[in-house]
């Protein structure tokens, strides 16, 4: 491991706690926003991470998104993994810094489908306690919208600051 990964290791795990304790502080606690917080920086990351992301990054999201959410254990990883794999299958359609408007994109089919996800691996585990996680009329309507304006936000915010700063030269920019 060299020095330049292992600070964005943990630039990684300071910003995603901090991102999970702001998520906490600041949004209100329903599941409409907690399901398009975390979700929408982590499909940032692995968006942009072209090589591996390795195992930390959906591991210790995950472990954020299951306290945010009260979900039962492994229900958060599996989530990030989940995602992470997917999203890596798409990667080819998102440019190497996606935009606002690929954030929006991301948070208006990701928060529907996390919430789903949320709901389906809670059901199994806890049986009918996890009905407060069953989204109301309003929620169905609203979890794209707020899913899109946070994936904007989340992509808009990455974009204006270079949060990979750490991130390894390529080849071509050694070149350049």
């Amino acid at each position: 491991m060299t020095a330049v990964r292992f600070m964005d290791g943990l630039w990684f795990t300071l910003f995603f706690a901090a991102l999970a304790g702001v998520g906490q502080a600041v949004l209100p606690e329903t599941p409409l926003f907690r399901f398009a917080w975390l979700p929408s920086w982590f499909a940032y990351r692995v968006l942009t991470r072209r090589d591996r992301i390795g195992c930390w990054a959906p591991l210790w999201a995950g472990l954020l998104c299951e306290t945010m959410w009260d979900l039962p254990p492994l229900g958060g990883v599996i989530g990030c993994v989940l995602l992470a794999w997917v999203l890596k299958g798409l990667e080819d359609l998102f440019p190497r810094h996606p935009l606002t408007r690929h954030g929006v994109f991301v948070g208006l089919v990701l928060t529907p489908a996390v919430w789903l996800w949320a709901l389906g691996y809670a059901l199994l585990f806890r049986g009918t306690d996890a009905l407060a996680l069953v989204p109301g009329a309003g929620s169905i309507v609203a979890a794209p919208v707020v899913g899109a304006a946070l994936g904007g936000f989340a992509f808009w915010l990455y974009g204006r600051w270079n949060f990979l700063c750490l991130e390894e030269p390529t080849e071509a920019d050694d070149e350049g």
